[in-house]
């Protein structure tokens, strides 16, 4: 076993992924994928996420898991649904949900997961709805060097855009200069995308 993540299970039990001579270029989702759920991060988030809707948009502390989660279904992320019905400057919100994110003691190097990453020939991207920042820090406490990737491909870039929208994975595809989807193997912790 390579690693715990995601991504290394993916390649491990997957038969269609066994194959890779197909395939010429590889997205990474960063959350929860590059890295275990288990390493907490993704707590930390939606802890923050409830902190930013009751403090600076005022929306009662009862009401934040329902409205979380119907914003999440209708728009695919909360930040999407926010921007959309609460006019939320994006900027502000990662300030808020990452700015206190204490990424040397959620993530950890991962040298197995970075010998993996390097021995594929494909071009490998990070495509994520977070924002570069984000996951630049999560790159950089899992000690995988951005050689390892031709780039991250973030909801900025795709025009606030995001997974699991058609228009997300076309603005994606076009960044990676891959016109071919059936060239493209995806990973990703959220079946949905």
């Amino acid at each position: 076993e390579c690693c715990e993540t995601e991504a290394c299970e993916k390649l491990e039990s997957d038969p269609l992924a066994t194959d890779l001579s197909t395939v010429r270029t590889l997205f990474f989702d960063c959350d929860d994928t590059l890295y275990p759920r288990s390493s907490g991060v993704d707590a930390v988030v939606r802890n923050n996420i409830g902190l930013y809707m009751e403090r600076e948009l005022k929306i009662p502390k009862e009401k934040i898991p329902k409205l979380r989660q119907d914003l999440y279904v209708q728009y695919g992320t909360t930040l999407r649904g926010l921007q959309e019905e609460h006019d939320v400057d994006p900027n502000h919100y990662w300030e808020f949900v990452h700015g206190t994110l204490d990424y040397g003691n959620l993530l950890q190097p991962n040298p197995e997961l970075a010998q993996t990453l390097k021995s594929l020939p494909q071009k490998k991207w990070v495509f994520t709805n977070a924002n570069v920042e984000h996951a630049e820090a999560c790159l950089k406490h899992l000690g995988l060097d951005r050689g390892i990737f031709e780039g991250i491909i973030d909801v900025r870039a795709m025009d606030f855009a995001n997974k699991p929208s058609a228009l997300s994975f076309t603005s994606a595809m076009r960044i990676a200069r891959e016109a071919d989807a059936s060239k493209i193997l995806f990973f990703d912790d959220s079946s949905r995308n």
